[in-house]
């Protein structure tokens, strides 16, 4: 559950600083192959060194992010033999982190604007998802589109050689794009993102997407298209491939006055027979000062799986299900620099796909709480 600076953030802050910030995520599984209790924690060190500071003529700026883990109690490589697969399916088992290495650097790029602050600008060791595919949930952690992973990019808090870039044509319309290496090594290696090294030979990852800001910073919408040419295998027919496009659109809009109340959603489609996942859809309402002050969230949505994916289950566990239907809700009460987010999630009909023992489920409950500090 690593803490990435976001791009607003980024943009906005205009001297160095450095943040430390530390994070726990706790849940439980109604069923579950493998225990009903996860939970993975990592202290996360976060920094901005402006070149200015230093008296160097460089625009822009340095960003580091660096993560501790330790507190993960279900450390394995292979995911169909921890919480993640014992849970039955992609949605909720992503929401566990398998953190097998002790530490991670994630993030460290040179970040500039130029033209007058039209254009942004990102090199270095990052990650895809700080760009792309932005957060529309109330609380981050349960976005967990699957599409994401069908462009060969680690999630957070992994970094891989990449580039990024983003224009303003106008103050409304935007485009933004990247190119970034496919590197799994780094994850079943454990090399912590120290191998800088360029001959990973597993392929790039290209994204390109525009987005519209909406009038009165109501919300925004976006469509984003990658392409991956990295080397896939089928699991089930053994057949290989080079090339998943997937393809997003993404929302949200705040509809009153006081913009208390949001509704945001998204649809996925990945053109690619051979990976897990053929599309995926996401309604939610989002209310700030709701539940006893705080923001609430409700969301809803459904994954399916394709059609060699579902046979492969079958054969696997028993499941009779290719599409998985979910609904959650979340809030978060904040004091200070603590913060404590709960949520529940119910499950129908999961497609058992990370599950490789045992009996399928025809449905899950999660419980889950996120733990947020900052520490400096």
């Amino acid at each position: 559950m690593a803490l990435i600076p976001s791009l607003a953030v980024a943009e906005a802050e205009k001297k160095s600083d450095v943040h430390v910030n530390f994070t726990d995520l706790a849940l439980w599984s109604k069923n579950s192959s493998k225990g009903e209790f996860f939970n993975s924690a990592n202290l996360t060190l976060n920094s901005n060194l402006f070149f200015e500071d230093v008296n160097l003529k460089i625009p822009g700026k340095v960003t580091l992010t660096y993560n501790l883990f330790g507190l993960d109690n279900d450390s394995q490589l292979n995911s169909s033999e921890n919480w993640q697969g014992g849970v039955g399916s992609y949605l909720p088992g992503a929401l566990a982190m398998n953190d097998i290495a002790d530490f991670q650097l994630s993030n460290l790029t040179w970040d500039s604007s130029w033209a007058d602050n039209k254009l942004y600008t990102s090199i270095g060791r990052l990650n895809a998802r700080r760009y792309f595919y932005y957060n529309i949930c109330s609380l981050g952690a349960l976005c967990l589109d699957p599409v994401k992973t069908a462009t060969g990019s680690l999630p957070m808090p992994y970094g891989y050689w990449g580039g990024y870039f983003k224009y303003n044509l106008t103050d409304d319309f935007y485009i933004h794009a990247g190119a970034f290496e496919v590197n799994s090594n780094d994850f079943v290696e454990e090399k912590n993102g120290l191998d800088f090294s360029l001959n990973h030979g597993n392929g790039e990852n290209y994204i390109y997407s525009a987005g519209y800001n909406l009038p009165e910073k109501r919300g925004k919408a976006e469509l984003t298209y990658s392409e991956n040419k990295s080397d896939n295998r089928n699991a089930l027919t053994g057949q290989t491939y080079t090339q998943i496009n997937s393809y997003n659109a993404r929302f949200n809009y705040k509809f009153d006055p006081e913009q208390r109340y949001e509704v945001a959603g998204t649809y996925s489609y990945i053109d690619q027979e051979n990976w897990v996942y053929k599309s995926y859809w996401e309604l939610g309402l989002n209310c700030k000062d709701c539940l006893l002050g705080q923001k609430l969230g409700l969301r809803s949505g459904q994954s399916t799986l394709n059609d060699d994916f579902y046979s492969y289950t079958q054969t696997l566990n028993g499941n009779q299900h290719k599409t998985t239907t979910f609904v959650s809700i979340d809030t978060e009460f904040a004091y200070e620099r603590v913060s404590v987010a709960p949520f529940v999630q119910f499950i129908w009909n999961p497609d058992n796909y990370y599950k490789s023992q045992g009996d399928s489920f025809d449905e899950n409950l999660i419980v889950g709480a996120l733990f947020k500090a900052k520490l400096y």
